[in-house]
Formats: structure tokens, C-alpha cells, sequence
């Protein structure tokens, strides 16, 4: 008995063993097959319009967001002990302010949205100075005045300017900021012809549709000289070619300095030079986009 049980065993086993190996690798294909492709990183909207694909909105990424959050609540006390005032400067996704040219699906997803809301709230009832980019853009979205560039992941010049602008008065009503004779100056407008940046990723990969783009980017003049003021933390969204720093400087007749990392994750990592570096102004704006809570890396940069 015993012995014919051993042989039916020795006989059967591999066979169950086979089986569950194929229903095994048949579930974990069907798996692979219903869950979602990644995000591309170019997504075609409607007009010529090109939107990045590695934007997260807020609500897809609560626990990211939470976690960004508290990074901002303990860098605002780290630097509130070195006498340093901060104010946090969000900018919306793109897909939000320019929402009338995504994708159908996508804009019925992004219109039915109200986690960027949740995450200014967020952040203000967690005792953190927020200044929200969103009125000033959706402003000017609804004039007709330019917000994004359609091909591009960045705002404009004209529209970086005109949110420092607004950030200025904010900043006079609140802190003390001395006059110095080394403050911007503006300068002219000219325009500069080049690929855009989604328009370059795609050209990467042989789609040569897009044209090249007209950038309208202010001149500014000044002598540069001295440890600013204040510092502007942030990433690409900063650069001297939007000019939020530098109008700053022109708005607050005062040395405005910026350190910009790339990237959604780009303005954590200028934080980390900033406190790294030892010398602190009077005031840090930090800019992070909505993307950069749910894109935020380790507090050790693993």
C-alpha cells in the first residue's frame, strides 16, 4: 500500500508541479497584459500642443505628496533657526493650466482634478508661506495671454514675470528688503528661434514633425556682485531665459541670487546645496512644481 502510494507520488508531483508552473506564467502574462503602460514621456494634445508625460498630478501620488510636504515643513523650521524666512513658490502642472488642448480623456481626468487645490491647503495648514503660481496663470490663460509654450515643458518669459511680479509684492508686504544699487534692470525683449524641448525629445526618435519654436526672453542688465539678498531655489523652471529671478531683482531693486538643479526633483537637491553651503540671505523662495511632490527622491538622495 504504502509502496504503491510512493509510486503514485513519484508520478504525479511533477505533473502538478508543470501545471502550476503554466498557470503561474499564464496569470503573470495576463497581469503584464491588463496593468497600464507607463506614462510616455511626450503626450500629443490637440493645436500642436505637446505636454510632458512625466507631470504627476498631486492626487495620483498622496503618499509622495505627504511625504514632500513635511520635507518643506522641516527645511522652513531649519532655516527659521538660521533666520532665514522662506516662502514656497508652486506652479501647477502644465496639463492644468493648458488643459483646453490635452487629449479628450485626459482633460475630463485633469477638469474633474482638485488635488492641486488639496496640496496648496496642505501645505498652508501645515504653517508653511506658500505663494501659488495658479491665479496669476490662469489669468492669464483666460486673457489669451501665453502661459506654457505649446511644444515646450516650461512656462514663458512673459508669464515667469508676470507671477515675480506678483511674488514681489508679497514679499515687500511681508519681509524688510534693503535697496542695493546692483538690482536688475530690464532690458528688451528679443526673440529667440529653437527646438523645444518635447519637439527635441521627439526628433531624438526620428519624428520630425514639429517645427523649431519663437521664445520671446527679456534682456536684463546689472552688476552681479556681492551675496544676494535673496535666494531663489528651484529647478529649469528659474533659468535666466524665464527670468523670475532676475525680475525679482528689478521688482525689489535688491540682489536676487537663484540655484537651479533639473528636473521635477531638481529643486530638493538645490535645497540640500543651499543648506549645504553655509551662507544664508535674508530670504529663500523656493519653487517646486506640483510634480515635484510626487517626484520627490529620499532625503538621502538614494
Amino acid at each position: 500500500m504504502i509502496a504503491r502510494l510512493s509510486q503514485f507520488l513519484r508520478n504525479t508531483l511533477p505533473l502538478v508541479f508543470a501545471l502550476v508552473l503554466v498557470v503561474g506564467i499564464f496569470a503573470y502574462s495576463a497581469v503584464q497584459f491588463i496593468r497600464p503602460s507607463a506614462p510616455t514621456d511626450v503626450i500629443e494634445g490637440q493645436a500642436g500642443w505637446l505636454y510632458p508625460g512625466w507631470d504627476r498630478l498631486a492626487e495620483n501620488e498622496t503618499e509622495n505628496t505627504d511625504l514632500g510636504i513635511a520635507r518643506v515643513q522641516a527645511a522652513q523650521e531649519q532655516l527659521a533657526g538660521r533666520g532665514v524666512d522662506l516662502v514656497v513658490l508652486v506652479i501647477p502642472a502644465k496639463v492644468r493650466i493648458g488643459q483646453k488642448n490635452l487629449p479628450v480623456a485626459i482633460r475630463q481626468d485633469v477638469g474633474a482634478s482638485n488635488g492641486y487645490n488639496e496640496l496648496i491647503a496642505k501645505l498652508k495648514n501645515a504653517g508653511i508661506t506658500v505663494f501659488d503660481a495658479s491665479p496669476r496663470l490662469e489669468a492669464r490663460e483666460e486673457a489669451g495671454e501665453s502661459t506654457f509654450s505649446p511644444r515646450d515643458s516650461h512656462w514663458t518669459a512673459p508669464a515667469a514675470e508676470a507671477v515675480a511680479n506678483d511674488l514681489a509684492e508679497m514679499i515687500a508686504s511681508r519681509t524688510k528688503i534693503t535697496m542695493h544699487p546692483t538690482a536688475d534692470s530690464l532690458g528688451k525683449w528679443k526673440t529667440e528661434t529653437r527646438y523645444s524641448d518635447l519637439v527635441a525629445l521627439l526628433r531624438k526618435r526620428g519624428d520630425h514633425r514639429f517645427a523649431k519654436d519663437q521664445f520671446d526672453i527679456r534682456a536684463y542688465t546689472g552688476e552681479r556682485s556681492g551675496d544676494p539678498r535673496i535666494l531663489v531655489l528651484g529647478n529649469s523652471f528659474i533659468e535666466t531665459i524665464y527670468g523670475l529671478p532676475r525680475y525679482l531683482s528689478h521688482a525689489l531693486k535688491t540682489p536676487v541670487g537663484f540655484i537651479a538643479e533639473y528636473g521635477a526633483e531638481g529643486p530638493w537637491k538645490a535645497m540640500a546645496r543651499a543648506l549645504e553651503n553655509g551662507k544664508y540671505p535674508k530670504l529663500i523662495v523656493w519653487q517646486l512644481q506640483e510634480a515635484s511632490f510626487a517626484n520627490n527622491p529620499p532625503p538621502d538622495g538614494g
